[in-house]
């Protein structure tokens, strides 16, 4: 059973993904290519009938894709398109601050999260 978070919660935890994403790209390329599972390891589930992708920002497949889209198939299923943000070239190497962080989670184009999104089961 997927845990309660707030909205601040599940803001956070996608920040911290979004930097582990940007520091480590064995974790990027493990969260592009199962979404569902890593969201799900941090507390950000979906239910079955969703499938979840994660584009990076500025690639052809983010094109047109905001902080997230939600679309339903022609089978009655629902895919989540959800956008990493790129890694600001002002954000150093290592770790990243909690004002960093913050940024990421805080909104703007730096965030995308299943916070925003009806379908997320973390709530």
């Amino acid at each position: 059973m997927a845990r309660q978070m707030s909205d601040e919660q599940r803001r956070e935890e996608w920040a911290k993904i979004t930097a582990q994403a940007w520091e480590d790209p064995g974790y990027k390329q493990r969260l592009l290519s199962n979404p569902k599972q890593e969201l799900a390891s941090h507390g950000l589930g979906f239910p079955d009938d969703y499938s979840v992708r994660i584009v990076e920002q500025g690639s052809p497949a983010a094109q047109g894709i905001g902080q997230y889209q939600l679309s339903q198939k022609d089978d009655g299923s629902y895919e989540v398109t959800m956008r990493l943000p790129q890694k600001p070239a002002d954000v150093a190497e290592g770790e990243l601050s909690d004002t960093e962080l913050e940024a990421v989670a805080g909104g703007g184009d730096a965030c995308c999260c299943c916070s925003c999104c009806p379908c997320c089961t973390c709530t």
